[in-house]
């Protein structure tokens, strides 16, 4: 069974904070929330967040794929 979309935000999210510097003092705006479906592969969700300053994004960026069966 897949986790929902909210679920695996949240460990996206919580895994950027942890592991990338300052990750919560940025203004980092997320820019992507896709799932995909890799066929036998398996299906993942990917997440990414840009740092927006005065208004545009910056080349700040950050990329979580967090798998939708283990959330991991």
């Amino acid at each position: 069974m897949v986790i929902s979309a909210e679920k695996a935000g949240a460990i996206a999210k919580y895994y950027a904070e942890t592991n990338y510097k300052n990750f919560s003092s940025k203004n980092m705006q997320m820019l992507s929330n896709r799932l995909y479906n890799r066929g036998a592969g398996g299906q993942d969700y990917l997440f990414g967040w840009a740092e927006e300053n005065v208004g545009a994004y910056t080349l700040n960026r950050v990329y979580v794929s967090v798998n939708a069966y283990t959330g991991t």
